[in-house]
């Protein structure tokens, strides 16, 4: 299959390349220590923004490399 073709574009395709965003994400070294830290703080009582600010003093980025946003739940 060539790549930018219409082919590309097919339910198929797009789930393709859907799991293999997925599966990489999941196989990323920074992404499976930030999620063990993330377990850690949450099951030790922290708020999500607490967490965030762990994360972005611990110097984790995402993955667009900016720091975390400070959500509200």
């Amino acid at each position: 299959m060539k790549l930018r073709t219409p082919h590309n574009l097919t339910a198929k395709a797009r789930k393709m390349g859907s799991e293999a965003m997925r599966l990489k994400a999941l196989q990323n070294e920074n992404n499976q220590k930030a999620t063990a830290l993330i377990v850690s703080l949450r099951n030790a009582g922290n708020s999500y923004g607490k967490i965030a600010d762990e994360l972005n003093k611990s110097g984790f980025k995402t993955s667009r490399a900016v720091n975390l946003p400070r959500l509200r739940f």
